[in-house]
């Protein structure tokens, strides 16, 4: 008997689980629905010109950085898969970010030895080398990420959700739970993932989530005679991409709890501004021939929210409640590209029965609840 589960979102986070579940389901038979309320997928920040995918560094070898990495080498493996089948604007063309200080050599440094990093994944590489694989003059060393590149968030979605039974313009109005599975505006499903981002504190059980929304800017500019021939994308602070068809994307900015989508002069020239500071040779003349502003879902942690809901009037540390069959994928931030692809995993596992293929601390580091076992150490449940 086929698995009814419905995905509310039509971003990221829903079309990876809808993914991940079809494609990991082996012997199962799992019907995936996705929900979304617009009018197409990919609205928001899942619609964004280009996305440059690459994980959150983090320092010490812990849950967190076991998420980000192994979210990173799963893109690169489930981005080469679909490329070769339909174009979702795949280029792994590396990113360098720029070393600017010695407190960042040694972050980086100590992040390589402490997540046990081999060369194929990260290195830091001298600025002669850094202006061989960019094709331009650096002044700087850089950490080099050579399987790091860029997608279309928009054709990932539509790949991700091609065979799927997607619901366009179906808000999801009634949410009911009925015995272990749930009623989604009157229809039964086995199980269901919100995956929405912020829009996920609208369901009964998810008000508390400590989600914010963040306000990005990014810009298209044309390449210059300094910048047509760079070769790989570029962090130094801000980004700049690779050009396709000749255009570079530039960002870009962070504006926690600006929910204001109207494009501004000011961040455009905010973005230009540090792009000259840091790559002076390629930004001489380089202007914005258009701009984008989409909201990023983001936890107050900075780390997404994936599993099982728990029950917070009931929930302790000593008996943890959990609603059933009923999951999160939210508060994807800035590294959604990638973060989205290991949460739709995570709970395919789950959903399936599958051996979980993220180890406990992993699996805890993104829970929901770890936020109710910080605010139960504090007294304040």
């Amino acid at each position: 008997m086929s698995k009814a589960i419905a995905i509310i979102g039509g971003g990221l986070a829903a079309t990876a689980c809808a993914y991940s579940l079809k494609n990991d389901a082996g012997q199962h038979s799992v019907t995936p629905v996705i929900f979304e309320a617009g009018e197409r997928l990919a609205t928001g920040a899942s619609g964004n010109i280009q996305g440059i995918y690459d994980p959150r560094f983090q320092k010490l070898r812990n849950g967190v950085g076991d998420y980000f990495f192994a979210a990173f080498k799963l893109a690169f493996q489930i981005f080469s898969g679909i490329q070769e089948r339909t174009d979702i604007g795949f280029d792994p063309c590396g990113t360098l970010y720029l070393i600017k200080s010695e407190d960042e050599r040694a972050y980086y440094q100590a992040m390589i030895e402490n997540q046990r990093l081999s060369g194929d994944d990260v290195r830091i590489v001298s600025a002669q080398e850094a202006s061989a694989v960019s094709r331009i003059t650096l002044r700087h060393d850089a950490l080099f990420l050579p399987h790091s590149g860029f997608v279309s968030p928009a054709l990932l979605c539509a790949a991700q959700a091609r065979d799927i039974d997607v619901r366009l313009s179906a808000p999801v109005r009634n949410l009911e739970q009925r015995g272990s599975g749930w009623r989604v505006n009157g229809e039964p499903f086995d199980s269901v993932i919100i995956a929405c981002g912020f829009a996920a504190r609208y369901f009964s059980g998810c008000e508390w989530l400590p989600l914010q929304n963040v306000r990005g800017q990014m810009i298209v500019c044309p390449a210059n005679g300094n910048s047509a021939n760079l070769a790989c994308n570029i962090n130094y602070g801000g980004h700049i991409s690779k050009p396709v068809d000749g255009l570079h994307v530039i960002g870009s900015t962070f504006q926690q709890n600006d929910t204001d989508l109207s494009l501004r002069e000011s961040d455009n020239e905010r973005i230009l501004a540090r792009l000259k500071e840091n790559l002076p040779s390629i930004a001489e003349g380089m202007k914005a021939s258009r701009a984008a502003a989409a909201l990023r879902t983001a936890s107050k942690d900075r780390v997404a929210i994936t599993g099982l809901v728990p029950r917070k009037g009931e929930w302790t540390t000593q008996k943890p409640v959990f609603y059933d069959n009923l999951y999160l994928s939210t508060a994807h931030g800035s590294y959604g590209i990638i973060s989205s692809l290991a949460s739709a995993r995570m709970i395919s596992d789950q959903i399936l029965g599958h051996a979980p293929h993220f180890s406990e601390e992993t699996r805890k580091a993104v829970a929901p609840d770890r936020f109710l076992y910080r605010l139960e150490r504090k007294g304040r449940i």
